[in-house]
Order: C-alpha cells, then sequence, then structure tokens
C-alpha cells in the first residue's frame, strides 16, 4: 500500500462512534489500547488491496 493511493476517510459522525466502539471492544479483549485508522482509495487510484 502506497500512501498517495489514500487520504484519510471523510467518516459521518454514525460512522465516527462505530469506529470508536470497534476500538473500544477490540481494546478491552486485547487488554491495551487499540486504534483504528480509516483510509480511502485517493481519486484515481487503481489499487484494490
Amino acid at each position: 500500500m502506497e500512501t498517495q493511493d489514500y487520504a484519510i476517510a471523510a467518516l459521518e459522525p454514525e460512522q465516527l462512534d462505530e469506529l470508536r466502539t470497534m476500538e473500544r471492544r477490540l481494546s478491552e479483549r486485547a487488554g491495551h489500547p487499540i486504534s483504528l485508522v480509516a483510509y480511502e482509495a485517493a481519486p484515481g487510484s487503481t489499487d484494490s488491496d
């Protein structure tokens, strides 16, 4: 994954809440903080990873 092919995703408030819930659940299971980062394909990107 090359960083120029992706940008930080623009998420709706509900999507951010869902991401935070997932972070909290994963952190509880792992026993340490987990951070999730949402990326989206940059315009014109052809990479489908």
